[in-house]
């Protein structure tokens, strides 16, 4: 037998037995992870591979070689996996499932003809080499031979058949982390969000209250103090600026209020969205099948991101009435 084959199937052997399943199945994700999946029949294949090496000797060297290379493409993957971030481990979770599946499907039909040599090994020790036998011996591995491949078909089969059946049931809960994770992200922003908005309200408030109070100030002050007026080019011009200078301070009262109740409606619209967010798991889990699950989230974004109107572009109900205002002071100033 080469030693440089023994060598790489020795080498191939001591990656999978030197394996950090815990980290490359991600047992710490919880119902993410997938080593109650695979877990069971990773460890039955590498004390399957530990008992080929023993009858190594009595197969052909050809045999060794697709053993030595699927266990190390199997001893890759996995290793591969112990180094993958949570994040791309759980979006592709069903294809990390699938390629682990395909790795162990490849062993087991390389580690066939090691089982054959073992058979054999078993019968010539328990028949004692009796060359009268040899017959009934051949045609004993033929049958059991011919039952291990018929088992593996049907295992391959059954295993295929079963991850189909699993695959749904992976894709939700897979689709259930992530949502759970980028609900709570988006839940973290609006709080950030809605202290934004709290601080508005309070400088807007607090400007067109401080605002509201000059321009009551103002007026009280025009009432205690009448103008001396002796012409009436003096008392229009009197007139004009302390009706400006009431324009001046109704326009920063109604900027203030405008700029307070905008952030008033966003501040509420936005505590409706968080709300909306926090219930999104919930519709969405509702719905009957993938389809629904898929229209159901997409209004549910839709509603969540639309932008509500801000009240700062269109008109506002609460605006004084400049001109108004200015018609009903003009004639008692000239009055005066």
């Amino acid at each position: 037998m080469n030693s440089e084959v023994l060598e790489r199937l020795d080498t191939a052997l001591s990656q999978i037995n030197s394996l950090n399943l815990d980290a490359a199945l991600k047992t710490d994700l919880g119902v993410a992870s997938i080593a109650s999946d695979v877990r069971d029949r990773i460890a039955t294949v590498i004390d399957r591979c530990n008992t080929a090496r023993k009858f190594v000797e009595n197969v052909n060297r050809l045999h060794i070689n697709p053993l030595t290379e699927t266990a190390l493409q199997f001893a890759q993957l996995i290793g591969a996996l112990t180094t993958t971030d949570a994040g791309t481990f759980i979006q592709n979770r069903t294809s990390y499932l699938g390629q682990i599946a395909d790795r162990l499907d490849q062993i087991e039909v390389a580690l066939l003809p090691f089982e054959l040599a073992e058979n054999r090994h078993r019968i010539n020790t328990v028949l004692g080499g009796d060359a009268g036998d040899v017959n009934r011996i051949r045609a004993a591995l033929k049958d059991e031979a011919d039952g291990i491949l018929k088992r593996v078909k049907d295992e391959a089969e059954s295993v295929l058949e079963e991850a189909r059946l699993k695959a749904s049931d992976i894709q939700n809960t897979a689709r259930k982390t992530a949502s759970g994770v980028s609900v709570l992200q988006t839940g973290v922003r609006f709080v950030e969000l809605i202290g934004t908005f709290e601080r508005g309200l309070l400088i807007s408030g607090i400007a067109a209250g401080a605002a509201f109070v000059v321009f009551i100030v103002y007026v009280i002050w025009l009432g205690f103090h009448q103008p001396d007026l002796k012409t009436i080019p003096e008392a229009i011009y009197t007139s004009a600026v302390r009706v400006t200078l009431l324009a001046s301070i109704a326009a920063v009262v109604t900027f203030g209020l405008k700029i307070f109740r905008s952030n008033l409606h966003m501040y509420y619209h936005t505590l409706h969205r968080q709300q909306l967010t926090n219930s999104i798991e919930s519709f969405v889990d509702a719905a009957r099948t993938d389809e629904h699950r898929d229209a159901v989230l997409a209004k549910l974004i839709e509603a969540v991101s639309a932008f509500s109107t801000s009240g700062l572009v269109a008109a506002s109900d609460d605006m004084p009435n400049s001109a108004k205002i200015i018609v009903d002071a003009l004639p008692k100033a000239v009055g005066k």
